[in-house]
């Protein structure tokens, strides 16, 4: 007789995903040069990104654990799925810095 999997383990890796990149996201935000209140509000570009951004992958983390709290055997297509989502996920931290680059770029090139 074979065991059944729980997903269990699945949701703990997926916990783990989501605390890197999380922590991918942070690192991306740099101080400003100077220690002042001007300086950091010349960053707003990079704070915005990384406030969405983090705000997108707590909605996403809640669903996901929603969804696999009634998740009663962790399948090979149940975890096949969760590979992908938690790769589409990931790209988060890229399009994160990619949108503050953008905006930035946006906002001197109008000045």
């Amino acid at each position: 007789m074979t065991r059944k999997t729980t997903p269990e383990r699945l949701s703990f890796f997926s916990d783990g995903v989501f605390a890197v990149l999380i922590t991918i996201l942070v690192l991306e935000l740099h101080p400003p040069a100077q220690p002042t209140l001007e300086a950091l509000l010349e960053h707003w570009p990079s704070w915005l990104s990384y406030a969405v951004s983090y705000l997108f992958i707590a909605i996403v983390w809640a669903n996901h654990h929603y969804l696999l709290h009634h998740a009663t055997e962790a399948t090979p297509r149940l975890m096949w799925f969760n590979f992908a989502h938690l790769f589409s996920v990931s790209w988060l931290p890229l399009s994160t810095a990619w949108m503050a680059v953008s905006s930035s770029t946006r906002r001197s090139s109008s000045s």
